[in-house]
Formats: structure tokens, C-alpha cells, sequence
């Protein structure tokens, strides 16, 4: 298919019911916000033009190879172009993408435009793809995305963001978070002690106290015998 005619869009967006009475359904049509138009043998995206609020596009498994039309579409946020014959991502620099799944396209490079989405990339699948196959594709593209959380389904954990971006081989072990530890630790003990001395200095002053209350008890119980005397 050359391009993507209405009436795809149409039965590919609605109950044929709807089509047939509803005499508001390309206005409707045109703020639809998820569209799938997986496995119907297109080769262009040319014809979408009308849905200019898509938020959600689904291409999967066509014949599709030129996707700089998507450049019109600035409000898309998930891109699903899996199985198809892409060889570059030209027409995707200035979409704010979260989710760009083309696995299993034709991308051999980084040139080919893996390095010039915008950074609010959290999930990347490239996987089936030449270029997915490059010494440090994984490192190089979770740097140029501070945001990504997976890619090729793996998680990217934020110890990793941490290393590669520190270029790190790994994270420190801490030291400086075990020397404050110890020095809690030890400020700890040391007042426990400080408590323990003045606990013990508080006894010994009492104790004190009470033995000199006892001895002017007995004091004064020999002075009242010898005056009772």
C-alpha cells in the first residue's frame, strides 16, 4: 500500500456502525490519540497527516521504510515500529518519544540517527537490528539518555546511569558512607559511655549523700541519749 488511505483509518479507528452514522467521525477521527495499524503490508506512513494527535502509533510488522513523514505528529509519545525496513530514524529528532520500540529494522550505525532523539527517551528497543550488535551500543546509548529506564527489555538501573556517566567500570565501595557510619557508630559509643560515667558519678554522689545522712542520724541519736541521760 502506498500510502494509508481514509478509509483504513477509518476501519482501523472505529465500529463499522460508527462510520456509517456518524456524520461528525472525521472530526472524531482526527483527535483520536492511539492508532494501530500493525501487519497491513505498508510501506509508507504518508496519509496520516489528518490524526495529527496521536499520542500513540503502532506500525508494526509492515513494509515501511521511510519514516520522515512522523515529523508532523508532535505530540507522539509512543512509537511501535517493530519488523519493518528502516534504515535510519530521520523525521524522530524533535518528537519528545518515552517509548520507541524498531526492533528487527535495518539500523547499522549510530549515525543513523540512534544518537539524535531527545533525551525523554525511557524505553529503547533496537534489538534485531545490525547496530545492536556494536562494542558498547548499550553504554553509548544509556549516556546519550539520562532517562532510560530499559532497553532491549533490560532494565537500566540507576547504579549504572551512575557508572557510566561517571565512567566508572564500577561504584565506589562507599567509603566515604562507611567512614560516616563508623563515625556514628562511634559517636554513638561515646556517649553511651559519656551516659555511663555520669550514671555512675550520679550513684556515687548519692550514695555518698546517703551515707552522710547516716552518720548525722547516728550522730544525732548518741547527742539525744546523752542529753536523755
Amino acid at each position: 500500500m502506498a500510502h494509508i488511505d481514509l478509509q483504513v483509518l477509518l476501519q482501523h479507528t472505529f465500529p463499522q456502525n460508527e462510520i456509517d452514522e456518524d456524520q461528525n467521525i472525521l472530526e472524531r477521527l482526527g483527535k483520536q490519540k492511539v492508532l494501530n495499524l500493525s501487519g497491513l503490508q505498508l510501506n509508507s506512513v504518508v496519509g496520516l497527516e489528518r490524526m495529527n494527535e496521536l499520542v500513540t502509533l503502532q506500525l508494526q510488522n509492515n513494509l515501511i521504510k521511510d519514516i520522515k513523514d512522523l515529523r508532523l505528529f508532535p505530540t507522539l509519545r509512543c512509537l511501535y515500529l517493530g519488523n519493518n525496513q528502516i534504515s535510519n530514524l530521520d523525521g524522530l529528532q524533535d518528537l519528545k518519544l518515552i517509548v520507541l520500540s524498531i526492533s528487527n529494522n535495518k539500523l547499522n550505525k549510530l549515525e543513523d540517527g540512534l544518537l539524535s532523539l531527545q533525551p525523554t527517551l525511557n524505553y529503547l528497543m533496537i534489538d534485531g537490528n545490525p547496530v545492536s550488535s556494536l562494542n558498547g551500543i548499550r553504554e553509548k546509548l544509556i549516556k546519550q539518555y539520562p532517562k532510560l529506564k530499559r532497553l532491549n527489555n533490560i532494565p537500566v538501573t540507576k547504579i549504572e546511569h551512575y557508572q557510566i556517566r561517571k565512567g566508572l567500570e564500577s561504584i565506589p565501595v562507599r567509603n566515604k558512607d562507611i567512614a560516616e557510619e563508623n563515625n556514628e557508630n562511634e559517636s554513638e559509643q561515646q556517649q553511651d559511655q559519656q551516659e555511663q560515667q555520669i550514671n555512675k558519678e550520679n550513684n556515687e554522689e548519692e550514695q555518698e549523700e546517703e551515707e552522710e545522712e547516716d552518720e548525722d542520724d547516728d550522730e544525732e541519736e548518741e547527742n539525744g541519749s546523752t542529753f536523755l541521760g
